[in-house]
This record gives C-alpha cells, structure tokens and sequence, in this order.
C-alpha cells in the first residue's frame, strides 16, 4: 500500500524531471500520480491520500494553481500547476 511519503517523493521526482528537462511549471494530474506511486485504477489505490498530498504541496505564494478540482470529493480529475 502506497504512503503519504510514496506520493510525496513521486510528486517531488516529478518537479525535478521537469526542472531537469527546462520547464517553467509542470502540471501534475492526480490520476498520473497515483499511477506512479500505487495501484490504480485497482484495488489498493489511494486517491483520497494522493489528492491531500497534492494539495499540501501547492503553494500559492509561488503561482501553484489548481486548473482542475473534482465537483465532489477527490478524484484522478485533480490537476495543479
């Protein structure tokens, strides 16, 4: 079972790569995140943990910006740049 740490560190690796590859921002979907870190779409993922874990991480003071947010809920819709 994935961690709030597993999806940290995979939110984390992904910023980096794109550091690494010239990008200005990085738009991070909660569905791809899950995807990396744990079992989804299957039986032991953890949308919920993976949606507070991105919403922790933004950062308004540094321009993060949530371009799509779930009507209810948290969902693999989520997605902050």
């Amino acid at each position: 079972m994935p961690t709030r740490e597993d999806f940290r560190m995979e939110l984390h690796r992904m910023m980096n790569e794109a550091i690494h590859q010239g990008k200005a921002t990085v738009e991070v979907n909660a569905g791809e995140l899950d995807k990396r870190v744990g079992d989804y779409p299957g039986p032991s993922y953890r949308m919920a943990m993976c949606c507070g874990v991105m919403r922790s991480a933004a950062a308004s003071d540094a321009g993060d910006v949530i371009l799509k947010e779930p009507k209810i809920g948290q969902d693999e819709t989520l997605t902050i740049r």
